[in-house]
């Protein structure tokens, strides 16, 4: 079964319910092709293959948490479709909800994969639901001269959302998702800010940069850290360096393939758990509808200027570069 699981709550659990009068649940399957994608796995090979990253990952060091999925084309022929979805229900509810979890979910105890879906579901669990205050919607110029779409449509091609875990080791940490179309380049990143350093033996004030953990996702695998070194010559002045590893898009398993074989091998850890699907949609059901205005933004843009309140004061967006 594809996503969407369901259009808000009540009908994602209608639908399990369905299900489930035919089906045991060891037969269901529930697909969100992001999940077979190889640069998220990079991600958990670089949490769980490398003991100087995982340990740094909670509140004591990380300040925020941004993930942006940027889209550089417009609705085209998906009108009639799009405008019944919007972004919230197209890419948030599953896809970047998802991200998230793989990023700030636990190490299951047993170490196994079969675990990883609870550990995933716990994360989400302790995301706390969306409120007016925490959303931004978006859409793009020209939005309404598409075919299928309304006369007068608000639904939105672009969101953004503020989001806070209920949970000793990520709590106060500032997470925020933004995903649009119609932006200036196609990819999607998640960016670890850590905290700068409290003790400035050097003297070196705030002319220090944060240092950064980036992965980007789409359209192909890439991690880069951003540390602190000395600029040549006399003096301390210091020089932010940018270190990173990628790699074309190019293994040849396409996502499908990948979760098309691992269910033929009964491997579930790569599919979404319906106690997942239920808390992603708790999480943004709130936030459905008009409840919140749309705001229109310039074809190429970052999308409307008002996602920038969302951010702790002092912080920008990350744009991911071509």
């Amino acid at each position: 079964v594809e996503k969407p699981f369901g259009n808000d709550l009540d009908g994602a659990k209608a639908l399990n319910a369905t299900m489930l009068r035919f089906f045991p649940e060891e037969a269901i399957y529930r697909v969100d092709h992001w999940l077979g994608l190889d640069p998220l796995n990079n991600v958990l090979v670089a949490r769980f293959a490398n003991t100087m990253i995982e340990p740094l990952l909670d509140n004591r060091h990380v300040q925020s948490v941004q993930i942006t999925m940027a889209e550089a084309f417009d609705v085209a022929d998906r009108g009639p479709f799009y405008d019944r979805t919007g972004a919230i229900r197209d890419v948030v509810q599953n896809h970047m909800l998802q991200v998230l979890a793989t990023l700030l979910a636990d190490l299951p105890a047993s170490g196994g994969h079969r675990e990883w879906r609870d550990e995933k579901a716990k994360l989400l669990g302790a995301l706390r639901p969306l409120t007016l205050e925490d959303t931004v919607r978006g859409q793009y110029e020209g939005y309404l001269d598409v075919a299928g779409v309304a006369a007068g449509s608000t639904t939105e091609s672009f969101v953004a959302v503020r989001l806070a875990v209920d949970s000793p080791r990520w709590q106060g940490v500032h997470l925020a998702i933004r995903a649009g179309k119609c932006m200036p380049i196609t990819a999607t990143e998640v960016v670890v800010r850590f905290h700068r350093s409290a003790h400035d033996f050097l003297d070196l004030g705030t002319s220090v940069e944060a240092n950064v953990l980036r992965f980007r996702i789409w359209p192909e695998a890439q991690i880069g850290l951003t540390l602190n070194g000395k600029k040549p010559g006399a003096g301390w002045d210091p020089e932010a360096v940018d270190l990173a590893f990628a790699q074309p898009a190019g293994s040849g398993m396409r996502p499908y393939d990948r979760l098309i074989g691992a269910a033929l091998d009964g491997e579930r850890w790569l599919f979404a758990q319906q106690q997942t699907v239920e808390a992603a949609w708790r999480i943004i059901d709130p936030v459905l509808g008009d409840v919140v205005p749309v705001q229109p933004y310039p074809k190429g843009s970052w999308g409307p200027e008002e996602a920038d309140r969302l951010l702790p004061e002092g912080d920008v967006w990350h744009a991911p570069a071509g």
